[in-house]
């Protein structure tokens, strides 16, 4: 009975999983200028700056496929059979998740007119956009995020709370791959619905990035999985020549001008902050024409200062309160609540990537990437209403480790395969500003007109704050090419396995209605959730779950 749960959960599941594209596809006709089919014609298409060379011969009606291209610019596309002029076209762009079709009509060695090509068709028909390298690095943006590119898309519109809503869509049912590796953020935690969005961190680096794809509509059916957009990037990757960049950018409140306001006596000089990036890539061949390189890494750090501070303008509350609050506190705990000065709130980043790709022979491609993220950002905020000490905040972490291997495979002119294999690791969570078990204290009815809530010691929901998920994927795709149809046979699986700790009030909150009552030790209220160590073995258990997605498909094209 359990084995045919599971299976009923599995077959439940089909087609609730994304699949990846990081490849085009080249098809075609081949005919001469009586429209007569050319039988055997050879085509090839060929890329100087990688060595990379797809050759094939068209069928018995002269249809010529070509799948598994790596995305790229400058391609060159050669048409020869004996007897005929050969035909070539050069600068051939192919974009990520492309099916190209170029129809080629090869004249007579006798004629003397020009070769000339028809039929040239460079989309799939899907919804969407596709961005190359030179409109990404033309792409003005200050915060050097690839979501200022992305959201040029017409269907989509930028949410308030952050990330892009495609079609009326909200951001968490987006999905977002890097080289074939899903980037979800599967429980929905933050706005921009990737991993490393909690600290506000871009995935992988914007210079790094080579091609971008947005699909709203696919009518792939290896596109699937998602309601709103799909965001599928392609990295660099090495050629034949060594090439490398190294860059900086950083702004301060001297970018910014001043504080609003029509009289210029009024205005005054922003607050000290600053943004600041570092990065590089580099890559190029380890053996000419076979084996190639590509490495990226980018640092981010971004300091602002924070707000509603004892001494900010128009801040509502009072100094002896404060002085009361951590007077007490620190007789209790031995800690005074860390200051209630203006402090500096911080975002840093930093990423790694790294690509190795084998031109085994000119069937076989073999690509390897590797890819970490190391993000975190302190969460600090105070209002007319509420004040927390300097120690009270928090920092969201993300960690991110992406291991992904890809196979194309030209078995024979007919038949192409592909193959993918991934990991990832991901690490989530909250980490407090005080070092120990200190508990939570809140004091309501403070400041000077009695309207404030302040907050003292650990923050109540960060203490035990741990999500970190596995992912196994695995697919395959067989490509059958059969005159003009092309069919595509394959799968798609997911394997989780996540460990989710949190437990709020961890170390204890204590509620009082006033400074008086907590003085005297009178809690209104008092909360405290833990687990039992005799029934679980530890005192921060979270539960762990496995799943499985399963998924098979076919497609006609």
């Amino acid at each position: 009975m359990k084995k045919l749960f599971c299976l009923l959960i599995a077959v439940m599941s089909l087609g609730g999983v994304v699949a990846q594209i990081t490849t085009s596809s080249l098809r075609g006709v081949v005919k001469n200028s009586s429209d007569e089919t050319l039988v055997g014609a050879t085509v090839v298409l060929l890329h100087p700056e990688s060595g990379r060379t797809y050759a094939v011969y068209t069928d018995a009606e002269g249809y010529y496929a070509i799948h598994g291209i790596r995305p790229a610019e400058n391609y060159r596309l050669e048409v020869s059979y004996v007897g005929y002029q050969p035909s070539g076209i050069e600068s051939l762009a192919l974009r990520v998740g492309d099916v190209r079709t170029e129809n080629i009509i090869l004249k007579s060695n006798t004629s003397i007119e020009p070769v000339a090509v028809v039929g040239r068709r460079g989309s799939s028909g899907a919804v969407g956009e596709k961005y190359n390298e030179s409109l990404i690095s033309q792409m003005p943006t200050v915060s050097r995020s690839l979501y200022d590119v992305v959201r040029l898309t017409p269907q989509a519109v930028v949410q308030k709370g952050g990330g892009v809503s495609y079609g009326g869509v909200a951001s968490r049912y987006n999905t977002f791959m890097i080289n074939g590796m899903a980037n979800n953020d599967m429980y929905g935690l933050s706005s921009s619905g990737t991993n490393g969005g909690l600290s506000n961190a871009n995935p992988v680096a914007l210079d790094a990035i080579e091609q971008l794809e947005v699909v709203v509509a696919s009518y792939d059916v290896r596109m699937s999985g998602f309601g709103g957009g799909a965001v599928n990037a392609i990295t660099k990757s090495g050629t034949n020549n060594f090439k490398g960049t190294a860059y900086t950018y950083y702004h301060n409140q001297d970018f910014y001008g001043t504080t609003p306001g029509r009289d210029l006596q009024e205005r005054t000089k922003l607050q000290d902050q600053a943004a600041r990036t570092h990065g590089f890539t580099f890559g190029g061949p380890i053996v000419k024409n076979k084996l190639f390189f590509f490495v990226s890494g980018e640092y981010n750090l971004n300091t602002s200062p924070s707000s509603y501070y004892l001494g900010y303008e128009g801040v509502n509350i009072d100094k002896d309160d404060l002085s009361r609050i951590s007077a007490r506190y620190k007789t209790l705990t031995g800690y005074d609540g860390g200051g209630v000065g203006r402090r500096d709130v911080q975002q840093k980043s930093a990423s790694l990537l790294a690509n190795l790709d084998w031109n085994i022979n000119t069937r076989h491609n073999l690509s390897l990437s590797y890819s970490y993220l190391d993000a975190r950002a302190e969460e600090y905020a105070n209002s007319l209403n509420s004040f927390m000490f300097n120690g009270s905040g928090y920092a969201n972490y993300s960690n991110a480790h992406y291991l992904g291997l890809s196979l194309e495979s030209r078995l024979t002119d007919k038949i192409h395969n592909t193959l993918r294999v991934g990991y990832s690791r991901v690490g989530d969570g909250r980490e407090p500003d005080i070092v120990g078990a200190l508990p939570s204290v809140i004091i309501k009815n403070t400041g000077k007109n009695k309207g404030v809530t302040v907050n003292i010691g650990n923050n109540r929901y960060a203490g035990v704050n741990n999500l970190k998920q596995n992912v196994v994927t695995l697919s395959d795709d067989l490509i059958v090419d059969l005159g003009a149809h092309s069919l595509m046979f394959g799968m798609h699986h997911e394997l989780y396995n996540i460990h989710n700790q949190y437990i709020a009030n961890a170390y204890g909150t204590y509620t009082y209605n006033s400074i008086e009552e907590f003085e005297r030790d009178m809690a209104a209220m008092y909360e405290y959730n833990y687990t039992d160590p005799a029934v679980t073995g530890t005192t921060t258990w979270g539960p762990r779950f496995k799943a499985s997605e399963l998924n098979f498909y076919a497609q006609d094209s």
